[in-house]
């Protein structure tokens, strides 16, 4: 006995199910106000239409159809694909601007904790009234120079309108160029 595969879908809508089964199971798998339709379609790129013959008989026939668009959001937004038959995930500017912005905020952090150091030793040398460390009014000073060209750099990120903007920000700061002796 051959059997062939059914897809079963909503008679109201014509919305397959995605449930596929053998002839010789279905009078016992038919739910209310559900029919089955003879091969097996996938639910998201085809849809029952009951279609009338010149003699009056109505049959049920799957027809391709477009998935409805998902909803677009701040970082990203669908573009139809023919080939995949589907919407793809587009990224969009301020995804890649918050992907771009993660190593920075990582340098600043680490920048941050570099500034405790020398901040204390001048700290405590302004307390007891002695003259701040030079080694650490120097390295400060760096690490602030630092931090500027890392905010510098994030601004730059922040103001990039269009993807070439984007593409034209460097990924860090140049290096501070040495001061002359």
């Amino acid at each position: 006995m051959q059997t062939s595969s059914h897809s079963q879908f909503a008679l109201a809508t014509g919305e397959l199910t995605g449930l596929c089964m053998s002839a010789d199971l279905l009078a016992l798998n038919t739910p209310p106000g559900h029919a089955w339709l003879l091969g097996v379609y996938d639910p998201k790129t085809h849809i029952v239409q009951l279609i009338t013959d010149d003699f009056g008989v109505q049959q049920a026939v799957a027809v391709r159809r477009t998935p409805t668009r998902p909803a677009d959001s701040v970082y990203q937004t669908w573009v139809w694909d023919e080939s995949a038959w589907d919407w793809l995930a587009k990224p969009t500017l301020a995804y890649r601007k918050h992907g771009r912005k993660a190593p920075v905020l990582e340098a600043l952090a680490a920048l941050d904790i570099e500034v405790s150091r020398p901040t204390s030793e001048i700290t405590q040398a302004q307390l007891l009234g002695e003259a701040p460390p030079a080694a650490a009014v120097l390295r400060l000073t760096e690490v602030l120079t630092e931090k500027a060209a890392w905010r510098h750099l994030w601004r730059q990120i922040e103001d990039a309108t269009n993807e070439a903007e984007l593409a034209a920000v460097p990924l860090a700061p140049a290096p501070p160029t040495p001061s002359a002796p």
